[in-house]
């Protein structure tokens, strides 16, 4: 018996043993299922560490479960992708390159800076100007390139994920930004 050897495409359709083109109503249950699970271990996760379950954590599960909406539709969608448009490397595409950079390790540095400014008053208004920075202006700015890449197909799943991911380290800057605005006025 000849074994058959699956290729990378075929590989990839396939998403939990469910395939990509499968029924939607193969892929509701899975995906209800995929977001009750996450959901509770990120509570349960979340009260081991921290011995408390605050709202904080609600906004992240909702986060987790978007995300998993946002796979299910773009993997019945990916037949739509257009490898025809032309790369571009410009100057803006190369900033664009580091939206994922600034998203993640603005957070981080965001959060370090605010937790800073509490602990230094003296520097107040210039760590929580770096907070805000790194938190809201770089990833925000480092995403604009990206929506060029936007076409008609794709639109209901690239921008809300341009816009939903780029602005989830603002988060960490809330605090910052009320400071400054009550340190001007």
């Amino acid at each position: 018996m000849e074994r058959r050897v699956e290729t990378s495409s075929e590989r990839s359709s396939i998403l939990y043993g469910v395939s990509a083109n499968a029924d939607i109503w193969v892929l509701i249950p899975r995906l209800v299922v995929g977001i009750f699970v996450s959901t509770g271990l990120l509570l349960l996760l979340f009260w081991f560490q921290f011995g408390a379950v605050t709202s904080y954590i609600f906004l992240i599960a909702l986060l987790f479960a978007l995300f998993q909406v946002l796979l299910v539709i773009g993997l019945r969608h990916r037949k739509t992708f257009d490898p025809t448009v032309p790369k571009m490397t410009g100057a803006l595409d190369r900033i664009g390159a580091f939206w994922l950079i600034a998203v993640f390790f603005g957070a981080i540095v965001a959060w370090f800076t605010g937790d800073w400014a509490a602990n230094y008053p003296d520097h107040a208004v210039s760590l929580h100007s770096l907070t805000v920075f790194f938190a809201v202006a770089l990833p925000v700015a480092t995403s604009i390139p990206n929506y060029r890449y936007v076409t008609a197909q794709n639109a209901y799943i690239s921008v809300p994920l341009l816009a939903v991911v780029s602005l989830m380290p603002s988060i960490v800057a809330w605090r910052s930004a009320a400071f400054l605005l009550n340190s001007l006025f």
